[in-house]
């Protein structure tokens, strides 16, 4: 079960990486995953993603809302809290060091997002085997 949760969050990695978004099959697969150890409240770790995309619409995609609610399921509210604690540190340093690259070199930065799933899924995997 371990290791088809980690191939879900790999494939949702790549896929995002690729496509820029994370296709619900992956979400869905995650989310029957969590019937054999639910944690019914884990899905509320979701919410902030949920109410930030809300407000705008431009930062936070649907199957990142979608695949953090799955995890919710899987791993619980708190590793899933812990793990989207880790993933955003991770996504901030690293979207800080791009632009600080792309304004010395004086290049537009080809996109101006960064893709979310790379980091949640080292947000949620160091969450899940360290705390």
């Amino acid at each position: 079960m371990e290791l088809l949760f980690i191939t879900l969050l790999l494939i949702a990695t790549f896929t995002d990486i690729k496509k820029r978004e994370i296709p619900d099959a992956i979400c869905i697969c995650v989310g029957v995953l969590s019937l054999f150890n639910i944690h019914p409240l884990g899905v509320f770790a979701a919410l902030p993603f949920l109410i930030c995309a809300m407000v705008n619409t431009d930062y936070i995609g649907g199957g990142d809302i979608k695949l953090t609610a799955a995890v919710g399921l899987f791993l619980g509210y708190w590793d899933t809290t812990y793990g989207l604690m880790i993933a955003l540190s991770f996504t901030t340093i690293i979207y800080c060091a791009q632009r600080l690259y792309h304004k010395i070199t004086g290049r537009d930065a080809p996109h101006k997002t960064v893709p979310l799933a790379p980091f949640l899924t080292i947000g949620f995997l160091t969450a899940h085997y360290i705390f």
